[in-house]
């Protein structure tokens, strides 16, 4: 029996689409505000706030970690952007999508720096707002994912961190590797995400934490 077989079987089961309907009122996916984030195709917790696009186990940890005089860089911006910006002290974001880096720029707390670059430059991989600082965290998670990992580790203190997104998906093993070479170790948060249903990775590289 082949996998879209064995879907379809469960589907046509008596009373499955009431069990599935079920979860709506109560669950882990209600409290989470999983059912809220799919239908308004935005990534947001069940208070409508916005939250990254990464794995929920992930979203929990970095609620505890980020403290409140971090400096913090980003590739690639969004509800993460405005998400971030809550708990730390300064935050750097690089985008490359112009529509996109409007939108956003308009909802920016004072904390924020908004940077556009031409994705297919260098001044996205290395901006001079990322070469002039050392950053706590730095957040992989926009285009030329490899690229950005190699030449944003150096800016990273030593107690720093470093999270990649949809770490899962072979084309990253690149950068992956790098960072395992030079020493860092990781952690894997797997779950499903706002929106989706697919069990996906986030993964934090650190040396200490």
């Amino acid at each position: 029996m082949n996998k879209l077989q064995k879907i379809w079987n469960y589907l046509t089961k008596p009373g499955f689409s009431r069990f599935l309907l079920s979860f709506m009122h109560n669950g882990y996916l209600l409290e989470i505000g999983w059912y809220d984030t799919y239908f308004k195709r935005e990534s947001i917790d069940v208070n409508g706030d916005p939250i990254p696009w990464t794995t929920y186990s992930y979203i929990e940890f970095i609620k505890t970690y980020l403290q409140p005089g971090m400096l913090m860089f980003e590739y690639g911006t969004g509800n993460s952007t405005l998400f971030y910006a809550k708990y730390v002290n300064r935050l750097i974001s690089v985008e490359h999508n112009e529509n996109w880096y409007k939108k956003i720029k308009a909802e920016l707390p004072d904390n924020c720096k908004l940077i556009l670059n031409d994705v297919k430059s260098d001044a996205y991989i290395c901006p001079n707002e990322l070469k002039e600082n050392k950053f706590d965290v730095i957040v992989v998670d926009g285009r030329r994912r490899n690229d950005c990992v190699v030449k944003s580790e150096r800016y990273l203190k030593e107690s720093g961190i470093i999270i990649l997104d949809d770490s899962e998906r072979e084309y990253y093993t690149d950068g992956i590797n790098y960072l395992k070479q030079k020493g860092y170790k990781k952690l894997d948060f797997w779950g499903i995400s706002p929106m989706y249903f697919h069990n996906k990775c986030t993964t934090v590289f650190y040396k200490r934490l």
